[in-house]
């Protein structure tokens, strides 16, 4: 496996940031069917249902604003950004070679998380929010307007719904390529990005695999909601 220099790590995480701002600009608001109302929680109904158990090898990552959770390698350091762990922040923010305070700047408002591999400085994982309604030539014009080339696009079922993949590849250091691949994933409320980067294609589609197939309503976001 490839490593990269930190300026190149950084840039690989963003990669997902530019790609939200980009769609941003232009948000494609598709119809909606009318909104259920939302009735009182019951005593049944406040319970939230624990998600399916992972492969063996993975273990969950949260982010309570997404209301999500999926299945990452076990070791990886997660940063939920909406509550973020003092330790795990200054291990992310050395990686990156900013400082703790200059975080939340460096990886942008819409980071709701990011996880990095311990043992492979090239591996991340981001989850940002996405405007309803973006659509495919909306991936592709970002990804493009950020010197990515598209490798390829697939629609993909995830247990919480269809989520739209595109493959990429973009020059990371000197001659090396990094590969990724971005999901955009409607929710009950609103819709997510979730970007894998890494220095192998096979690595970054065994990551997005993994985390789709994974997906669940996270029970730590409902608890907190309540």
């Amino acid at each position: 496996m490839l490593t990269s220099s930190p300026a190149t790590r950084l840039r690989l995480l963003s990669t997902s940031l530019a790609v939200g701002l980009a769609c941003g600009c232009a948000p494609v608001v598709k119809e909606a069917p009318a909104p259920t109302p939302t009735l009182p929680a019951t005593s049944e109904q406040s319970v939230a249902q624990p998600p399916p158990e992972l492969p063996a090898g993975l273990e969950r990552a949260h982010a309570q604003d997404a209301g999500v959770t999926f299945g990452l390698p076990r070791g990886w350091l997660v940063l939920d950004l909406a509550h973020p762990e003092p330790e795990t922040a200054s291990v992310v923010a050395r990686k990156l070679e900013v400082s703790v305070e200059d975080l939340p700047d460096a990886l942008g408002p819409a980071t709701l998380m990011v996880a990095v591999s311990d043992a492979d400085d090239s591996a991340s994982v981001t989850l940002t929010e996405l405007p309803i309604g973006t659509s495919l030539e909306d991936m592709r014009t970002a990804l493009t307007d950020t010197g990515a080339t598209i490798k390829d696009h697939e629609e993909v079922q995830t247990p919480l719904g269809e989520a739209t993949v595109v493959g990429y590849t973009m020059p990371a250091d000197e001659d090396v390529l990094a590969h990724g691949r971005i999901a955009n994933i409607a929710l009950q409320e609103g819709a997510v990005q979730l970007t894998t980067t890494s220095n192998d294609a096979a690595t970054t589609a065994s990551l997005t695999k993994n985390a789709l197939a994974t997906l669940a309503r996270d029970p730590q976001a409902a608890d907190h909601d309540h």
